[in-house]
């Protein structure tokens, strides 16, 4: 069992974090830099930002729908949750090891490819990736005063995959804190 509102402290941080080193280490790059691909099979740091925008989104947008039905409904808050099994093994594949390392390759499915981000541009890919972050963390705000255990999101994969509503948060944030790392290694 994990504490509702120590987890949704924690990836409030993790997601604090990832916005601070987009400001700090990114936003103030030049275009070229952030267009420059090593090579044609890899992305450039804006392509990591905008695939990390497109997943962002898909769970937001639901998270937007779902969140507010439950706070109409005056559920109770829940103190604790069990994490399901697919959502922690998903989570674990997601996300960066303690000693930030990406343990395991994740082929991206076609919707998420980042195809539109050199035409969009640097203010719009980055000004979207923190219109995103700031929704998540007005929802992970939010959660704390729902019971989230009754609360399933489908997954990017589709609705045959439905997290429970901290899983799919916990997907979101180990997600970008992955690219993040990626992001890092381009730089």
């Amino acid at each position: 069992m994990i504490e509702v509102n120590a987890y949704l402290s924690q990836l409030t941080t993790d997601t604090e974090e990832v916005i601070t080193f987009i400001k700090t280490e990114v936003m103030n790059l030049d275009e070229s830099r952030l267009s420059h691909k090593s090579d044609s099979r890899s992305w450039s740091i804006l392509e990591c930002i905008e695939h990390m925008n497109i997943a962002t989104r898909h769970y937001i947008d639901i998270i937007a729908i779902k969140l507010p039905q439950a706070l109409s409904k005056n559920t109770s808050p829940v103190k604790y949750f069990k994490s399901g099994l697919l959502g922690k093994l998903s989570i674990k594949a997601m996300s960066p090891t303690a000693n930030q390392e990406i343990k395991s390759k994740v082929k991206t499915f076609s919707r998420f490819e980042p195809v539109t981000a050199l035409s969009k541009g640097k203010s719009a890919v980055i000004g979207e990736f923190l219109q995103l972050n700031e929704t998540l963390l007005d929802q992970l705000s939010k959660a704390r005063h729902v019971n989230v255990n009754a609360i399933r999101i489908k997954s990017g994969i589709g609705s045959i995959i439905r997290f429970k509503l901290p899983d799919a948060f916990g997907f979101v944030v180990g997600h970008n804190q992955r690219h993040v790392l990626q992001i890092k290694r381009l730089l």
